[in-house]
């Protein structure tokens, strides 16, 4: 009896153990971050770049960016509006044009099944 117990509690016990070190690790996220690096308009346009960093390279290339119209109260809200978006190149860069004309913008990447998403800072439009 005493050697049944063993020949099913070791080989599950082993099993705990590789599932609970595997387990998160295999399904945990790479951390993403999106941020504005120029943002200018002229009187027709709107200009935005910026880039998605991740330690990750499959979190950089690929990524869909939002760009959304910063309105009061400042910050993401309800009252925003999405104006465009953009996927990102091999290297994490983005870049968006369009007729709308906002005075301050932010960018949002979304997560995934390997990446966590983020939202950048506002940025102010500058007018050339």
């Amino acid at each position: 009896m005493r050697n049944a117990t063993r020949l099913v509690l070791v080989p599950a016990v082993a099993l705990a153990c590789i599932g609970g070190f595997a387990g998160p690790a295999a399904a945990s996220k790479a951390g993403s971050q999106v941020e504005i690096t120029k943002a200018t308009a002229d009187l027709e346009h709107v200009q935005v770049r910026g880039k998605v960093t991740s330690d990750r390279d499959a979190c950089k290339e690929g990524r869909k960016v939002s760009v959304w119209h910063d309105v009061p109260p400042a910050g993401p809200s309800d009252n925003d509006f999405k104006f465009g978006s953009t996927r990102t190149d091999a290297n994490g860069h983005w870049d968006l044009a369009s007729v709308a004309l906002p005075d301050k913008v932010y960018a949002v990447v979304k997560a995934n099944k390997r990446c966590k998403g983020d939202t950048s800072p506002t940025e102010v439009v500058q007018v050339k």
